[in-house]
């Protein structure tokens, strides 16, 4: 099992946790600032963190082995296969660059 924290903003948001061909998500209630149980990751709800977090969890799926491969701490900067640019942070960690989101 594979598990991860979903940031944005400096806020933790979630958990995803990979699990064979399954992903689980734990979300914030921010209403009570507790984490709620974790379910297995619907495509209504991945849609509904795409357009919130502009992060497909489901498609992540196919490529997390590669990111867990390249984005490593070597290189300060990195250009995927996928064509996305990511730049080694202070804190050993990656943000990605030259990304523009469409306005709705």
């Amino acid at each position: 099992m594979r598990e991860y924290k979903l940031y944005i903003s400096g806020i933790l948001y979630g958990y995803v946790s990979y699990e064979g061909e399954k992903v689980y998500y734990k979300e914030l209630d921010v209403y009570e600032n507790k984490f709620l149980d974790k379910v297995e990751l619907t495509k209504e709800k991945n849609l509904e963190i795409t357009d919130f977090c502009k992060i497909n969890l489901l498609e992540l799926t196919d490529k997390i082995e590669y990111y867990e491969k390249h984005l490593d701490g070597k290189r300060k900067f990195l250009r995927t296969k996928y064509g996305e640019t990511y730049e080694l942070a202070e804190d050993n960690y990656y943000i990605q660059r030259r990304k523009k989101f469409p306005l709705h």
